[in-house]
């Protein structure tokens, strides 16, 4: 390793363990609102991977605003920057669907706020999922009842 690469290994290293040290671990200017436009913008619109996506998507991309709570912590503590990604994706579909409104309508795009905290809730979707039964009764969602099963087979190994 050369000996700037191996510096800049070490500056993160010094941080951790000086965050470590006093029990400390959050970057001060970590903003999820922030991180998820970074997202948004780097890791979605301009991600070469999705170049088939229409042109306009980038521009419109503009009329999408994320706002979280201001604190350096989430209000639902969830990892792997879940928050931003799920954002993130709403942003996604915010945009095309502004940009069907400009195809289909011939309207002026819409600006869209979209909560990072609202974003992070949706974590707790599959805990509040029921499934109506024949009898018109909400039955929780359970996978192993036999009953559910049946509903959603198991497509792994065709027959």
């Amino acid at each position: 390793m050369q000996g700037s690469a191996a510096q800049q290994l070490q500056e993160p290293l010094k941080a951790l363990e000086k965050c470590r040290a006093h029990g400390q671990c959050i970057m001060p200017s970590y903003s999820i609102p922030r991180e998820t436009e970074v997202v948004f913008q780097k890791e979605i619109l301009d991600n070469p991977l999705l170049s088939h996506l229409p042109a306009e998507l980038k521009g419109l991309g503009k009329n999408v605003h994320f706002e979280g709570n201001g604190k350096r912590k989430p209000s639902v503590p969830i990892n792997w920057r879940f928050a931003e990604s799920v954002a993130s994706l709403k942003a996604l579909e915010a945009t095309f669907m502004n940009y069907l409104l400009t195809r289909k309508y011939k309207v002026s795009p819409v600006d869209v706020t979209i909560t990072t905290e609202h974003a992070s809730l949706f974590y707790n979707s599959p805990l509040i999922v029921q499934i109506i039964d024949e009898t018109g009764k909400p039955k929780s969602l359970n996978p192993l009842d036999s009953s559910i099963q049946k509903l959603f087979p198991s497509q792994d190994n065709p027959q």
